[in-house]
């Protein structure tokens, strides 16, 4: 009977771990690094056909997504619009409207009325060649949630290859987007912003150190109880 009760007092010690472990895991907003564009069901977007249509835009610009949500866009200098292929030879869609910068250290931010779960869009440098796109998100506060880079390629295909970049969350705490490029040689544009209206989950990867805290439980608790039988 003893060793029985010593065994269920463990088993409730390690269950008791286990738990705090995983409300240490869901204690915050989770935050994801987007690659792939179709990954996401994005119920929202900002598209950039009044700049493109203008050529450019001062800063800064009072956008409205199609689903009614305010946003300021802006920049050190300026911004100017084009259309993928006419005034714009990148690998963007046929058709994109894209919003850019000339000055690659210049980030084009977008500060949303009401916070957001997520957004991205396809970058590319304004000038041919290799570079790195890099994505940041900021909560009402301006803390950083979090900033991701990804490299890319500037090419003339114009078959929808530019790479995306964007950021998701699991709360709507998403108030401020940054995109910007390392090519301080040119400029970089962005086309459609897309944004996401519900959560934004993550695949379910534990954490090393998570996984390992785990197994050595686990075999702890195996050799205890090999021992006890």
């Amino acid at each position: 009977m003893k060793g029985t009760m010593t065994i269920t007092k463990s088993i409730g010690v390690f269950a008791g771990a286990i738990a705090l472990l995983a409300i240490a895991g869901t204690a915050h907003a989770d935050i994801s690094f987007i690659t792939d564009k179709s990954s996401v069901a994005w119920g929202d977007y900002v598209d950039w056909g009044a700049v493109a249509t203008a050529g450019s835009a001062t800063t800064p610009y009072a956008a409205v997504s199609n689903n009614g949500l305010s946003a300021t866009v802006s920049d050190t200098n300026g911004f100017y619009g084009a259309v993928q292929p006419y005034s714009w030879d990148g690998n963007f869609s046929l058709g994109d409207n894209v919003l850019y910068t000339l000055h690659a250290s210049d980030p084009i931010i977008v500060k949303f009325a009401t916070p957001v779960f997520g957004g991205g869009a396809q970058i590319e440098s304004t000038l041919r060649g290799d570079f790195i796109g890099t994505v940041s998100a900021y909560d009402s506060d301006n803390s950083l949630l979090g900033t991701f880079s990804l490299p890319g390629a500037s090419v003339s295909s114009q078959d929808g290859t530019a790479i995306f970049i964007g950021i998701g969350s699991t709360d709507q705490d998403i108030s401020e987007l940054q995109f910007s490029s390392t090519n301080d040689l040119a400029g970089f544009g962005i086309n459609r912003l897309q944004l996401a209206t519900v959560a934004v989950i993550p695949q379910a990867v534990p954490e090393p150190g998570s996984l390992l805290a785990l197994a050595m439980g686990v075999g702890s608790m195996g050799a205890f109880l090999r021992k006890r039988n």
